[in-house]
């Protein structure tokens, strides 16, 4: 019974914790050090790991919300690593996907990602407790135009004329999948979205 209790309590905690920091806090180095070696430690109970990034976030520091960011990227732990992605998406102002050459590709492929390395997308309206950044619309998740998150996964979607799909995990403090970009001839390009 526990071991469906712990995943199902984590979720519910990672869904209220995104937006748990109502002030900041000044942490001092002696803590953040203790919690920071909480989230880097594969053997620590998953809970003292995830309050121990969310205590971090709440810092009044950057540079200690950066470093719980990093050291929670290369946890082991998946609700950490969705908190990172939840973090750091949902502080972007604008959404960047970097097209990517690869082993493979045609030379139709190198031609578009030469002539746009990059597709840019400005996040219009957050909803965190539905994990969507809307592209589109500014008062509401767009469903024709957004990034919906998902525990450590992605979907892009904007179908308007130029129609963009992508699909997207956590890997190495990066998103990366691949997406299918309709006005660049329906190519499918490898992908990735930088976290920080």
């Amino acid at each position: 019974m526990l071991k469906f209790v712990l995943p199902a309590a984590l979720a519910i905690a990672a869904a209220q914790a995104a937006s748990a920091c109502e002030d900041r806090v000044t942490i001092d180095p002696m803590q953040a050090r203790e919690l920071l070696s909480t989230i880097a430690n594969g053997g620590a109970d998953p809970l003292d790991q995830f309050f121990a990034f969310d205590t971090l976030m709440c810092a009044d520091q950057t540079g200690i919300r950066d470093l719980a960011l990093r050291t929670g990227a290369a946890s082991s732990n998946a609700t950490i690593k969705g908190q990172v992605l939840l973090r750091s998406l949902f502080e972007m102002e604008t959404i960047a996907v970097q097209l990517l050459p690869a082993e493979g590709l045609s030379t139709e492929h190198y031609k578009a990602i030469e002539k746009t390395p990059q597709l840019n997308f400005a996040v219009r309206y957050r909803d965190l407790a539905a994990g969507c950044l809307s592209l589109g619309h500014d008062r509401r998740c767009d469903v024709s135009s957004n990034l919906s998150v998902t525990g450590t996964k992605a979907i892009l979607h904007i179908d308007h004329n130029n129609d963009i799909i992508g699909s997207f995990s956590v890997v190495d403090g990066s998103l990366m999948g691949s997406v299918r970009v309709d006005a660049l001839n329906g190519l499918v390009f490898p992908a990735q979205i930088d976290l920080f």
